[in-house]
């Protein structure tokens, strides 16, 4: 029950640090680049990083979430 409660928590908590459109991100850049990811000083920008990692933590928790409920679902049966 406890896990529970701090995965619920840990899922808001990210759930606001994130942008709701994932792919948001990558149209307002701080850097201002026209074309994330396929320039040569994207390797080293430090924006398109962490968009990129909040884009990857979205859907770990999303995937979790369904399984969550899959599971949750076939215990109820």
């Amino acid at each position: 029950m406890f896990l529970q409660d701090l995965m619920l928590c840990l899922q808001l908590t990210v759930d606001n640090c994130i942008s709701k459109n994932s792919s948001e991100c990558l149209l307002h850049l701080p850097c201002g680049c026209l074309h994330p990811g396929k320039e040569l000083c994207c390797e080293n920008c430090e924006y398109l990083e962490a968009c990129l990692s909040q884009k990857q933590m979205k859907q770990m928790l999303e995937r979790k979430q369904a399984a969550r409920a899959e599971a949750e679902a076939v215990s109820r049966v």
